[in-house]
């Protein structure tokens, strides 16, 4: 709570904040919210984890610091969903909001070389979103 005895919003309420926007403007794909970080299944999935939090202030009651979130698309066949079309799509989603004080900072790509046909691949979004803690 702050100093006026209102709510703060903690980690989770970002990441479910996340996951709302990324469901409704995504839904090609499942979206989840996981601690453990991706993994690879028989579909496309997109995952949202925080990853870290850099504080910025010297206070000891209101902190500011900014969350670090890696969104992370799996595609393991990307016959019928290009990854690029979607972390674009998420990106749009996520620097469109008015929700959150947050913006994409860098997108990474994995793409499995000599994989014809199927040409599986990943992407890791990080969006950093502004916080009080």
């Amino acid at each position: 709570m702050d100093e006026n005895g209102e709510y703060l919003p903690g980690i989770g309420d970002y990441s479910a904040a996340i996951c709302e926007i990324l469901q409704e403007a995504v839904p090609e794909i499942p979206w989840v919210e996981e601690v453990k970080g991706p993994a690879l299944g028989a579909a496309a999935t997109g995952t949202i984890a925080a990853d870290n939090i850099k504080f910025s202030g010297q206070d000891k009651v209101d902190e500011e610091g900014t969350i670090a979130f890696n969104v992370t698309i799996i595609v393991p066949d990307q016959s019928a969903l290009r990854l690029e079309d979607l972390i674009m799509k998420v990106r749009k989603a996520l620097n469109g909001t008015e929700i959150m004080d947050g913006h994409v900072d860098t997108i990474q790509f994995g793409i499995a070389q000599g994989q014809r046909g199927r040409n599986p691949g990943a992407a890791v979004l990080v969006y950093k979103v502004k916080a009080c803690f």
